[in-house]
């Protein structure tokens, strides 16, 4: 199991695939003020709001990676799904350019309208600071319900959106919405 463990590191490593870890680590904090478990008592629903973000004009420096939604693990080659009357946990991480975690970001779904939810990082992610080799990234992990209920049946791409820099992370990620 470790040696396994250790030659899908090295190949993520290797291709530059930006997932790092599992989601049991999106859901671990030790830092004062941080919710440790999204999937348990998270009641700070953070409704979806139709926006325009500035997509076509962000500077795609970021990285990061949605681990998971709904539960499911997300595959760039297998679109997620998830039920529209759902309220859903979103989990995975994010670093800027710097690979500082941004204060605030918005996740981007883009389909035939955009919408987006705003978040914040906070969860410890050990294994993202050490696959980027930065120690800044230790807090970058998120984890949050939220409702979508507003959001029309489609298929949506995610993003991940800084806005106080304009910078954006693509996480490859495509979600359908039933």
């Amino acid at each position: 199991m470790t040696a396994r463990l250790l030659i899908l590191t090295i190949a993520l490593l290797a291709s530059g695939c930006n997932k790092y870890g599992s989601e049991e680590k999106a859901a671990t904090s030790s830092k004062p003020g941080v919710s440790g478990s999204p999937s348990a008592a998270n009641n700070d629903l953070r409704p979806f709001v139709a926006s325009e973000f500035a997509l076509p004009a962000a500077k795609y420096t970021g990285r990061c990676d949605l681990n998971s939604v709904g539960g499911n693990g997300l595959d760039p080659r297998v679109p997620g799904s998830v039920t529209r009357s759902e309220q859903v946990v979103f989990n995975g991480w994010i670093v800027d350019g710097q690979l500082s975690v941004p204060a605030e970001f918005v996740i981007v779904l883009k389909g035939d309208s955009t919408y987006g939810i705003p978040a914040t990082a906070g969860l410890e992610r050990p294994d993202v600071a050490q696959g980027t080799g930065a120690e800044s990234a230790k807090f970058s992990g998120f984890g949050f319900v939220a409702d979508i209920s507003k959001v029309p049946p489609g298929r949506y791409v995610v993003h991940l959106f800084v806005p106080k820099d304009g910078t954006a992370c693509d996480t490859t990620k495509i979600l359908d919405i039933n």
